[in-house]
């Protein structure tokens, strides 16, 4: 017997009953993270693709049902293709018009061509989600079975668009809806081999927590906004001395600046205590309304648990920049030394070097600082991966005897649209 692809098929489960799912940690996610890090620099970026396709197979056999671990099957030359592609006819193209476009309408165009990339942008984000998880869908097997997606993903683009266009107009309110409607569209197209998972969730029981949400961050921004203008600004910025021509002091600007950012950062930690607890409530009425062939899942996601797990990744993200820093400067000034020693270039206590590369250390420094939050992020994949999979169960029995295989989708690239418009889960 072969399957549609030419490989023979796998041999259906021959039990029926509850499916567990459980999580084995991988080993080595740190040291891939370093190593991944490190490539992509040595390569400009080429090896990003396959070292986001060795992450996806540790954090896919991570992940148990029954015992048995997930397979995750795509490559890294597809998931270059993939991009390769997308940037030649979308982005490559895009740019070159846009800038044509402002050649021949001068700036009062602009505007205009600036408002039709954003909408076509957008529009392609939406594409963009739907197609990247059909390719990783496409790309997982479990017991040689394969999952696939339905659906049409222009359709999902359209959907995603217009849903957007009401998020302004209902100043919100239509958050909760918009979700919903998303997820329905987005998880009746799933398959797991020649069987679709159902989702029947309605957002009416979403708005409790959204109240408070809406509410609290109302109030959290106009506190903190009117704090700043009515009680910090007016410190350091005297109207009297201004109108004078006085500027304030370097070290009264930089205390204003310190305390203007604090209590942002304060207006940002009551959000996302608030968004915590909205999106846990998410996490578990989506699930809830979510089953495969009658087994039904089931979330147990809290708020506090989801702000540690955020804020652990947050921390995570800036350990790897400040370390990639710390070597790079490191490097660096070694390197310099290095040559000045070399070739006698130090006299009068002053380093006989050009001042362009003088120039150029803090701006490679920084350079790899910013690329260097992208350091750990398998780490910080592998830990969200790890709470959504603990978190989730199935109540209820499966008869997996009677799942056969998936027909053979025909994607052959990754998903370069999402790498493009930075929509990627993994």
């Amino acid at each position: 017997m072969q399957d549609t692809d030419g490989r023979a098929a796998p041999i259906p489960p021959t039990e029926s009953g509850a499916v567990r799912l459980s999580w084995k940690e991988p080993a080595g996610i740190l040291a891939l993270s370093i190593v991944n890090f490190l490539l992509r620099i040595m390569t400009l970026g080429v090896y990003h693709f396959w070292g986001k396709t060795e992450v996806r197979h540790r954090i896919w056999s991570s992940a148990r049902l029954n015992g048995e671990p997930l397979a995750y099957t795509g490559t890294g030359r597809e998931l270059l293709m993939g991009f390769v592609l997308v940037f030649a006819v979308v982005v490559l193209p895009t740019a070159v018009l846009s800038f044509v476009a402002a050649l021949i309408l001068g700036p009062s165009g602009i505007g205009v061509i600036q408002l039709m990339v954003m909408l076509v942008f957008y529009y392609l984000t939406g594409v963009a989600i739907h197609r990247a998880q059909r390719y990783r869908l496409t790309r997982t097997e479990w017991r040689g079975i394969r999952g696939g997606m339905s659906g049409n993903a222009w359709r999902f683009g359209w959907t995603y668009l217009w849903t957007a266009f009401l998020i302004p107009l209902s100043l919100g309110w239509i958050i909760p809806w918009r979700a919903t409607k998303l997820q329905s569209r987005l998880t009746n197209d799933m398959r797991f081999g020649n069987r679709p998972f159902q989702f029947a969730a309605v957002s009416g029981p979403l708005y409790p927590r959204f109240v408070f949400l809406w509410i609290g961050s109302f109030f959290t921004l106009a506190l903190i906004g009117a704090t700043i203008f009515t009680a910090v600004l007016p410190l350091g910025l005297n109207p009297a001395t201004l109108e004078q021509g006085v500027p304030p002091s370097p070290n009264k600007l930089m205390l204003l600046g310190a305390m203007v950012y604090g209590l942002m950062f304060v207006g940002f930690l009551i959000y996302a205590m608030l968004s915590a607890w909205y999106r846990a409530g998410v996490m578990n009425h989506f699930a809830a309304h979510t089953s495969f062939e009658g087994a039904r899942f089931q979330g147990s996601a809290t708020a506090p648990s989801m702000i540690r797990l955020a804020v652990g990744n947050f921390f995570i993200l800036v350990i790897g920049a400040a370390v990639a820093g710390a070597l790079t400067s490191t490097v660096l000034g070694i390197g310099v030394l290095g040559v000045v020693a070399a070739t006698g270039g130090w006299s009068d206590g002053a380093l006989g070097l050009p001042q362009w590369v003088l120039q150029a250390i803090p701006t490679l420094t920084l350079i790899v600082v910013v690329a260097g939050f992208g350091a750990l992020v398998p780490v910080t994949q592998t830990r969200s991966a790890r709470y959504f999979v603990q978190r989730l169960s199935l109540n209820g029995t499966i008869p997996l005897a009677a799942i056969g295989q998936a027909a053979k989708d025909d994607i052959k690239r990754g998903e370069g649209l999402a790498q493009a418009f930075d929509v990627d889960a993994f």
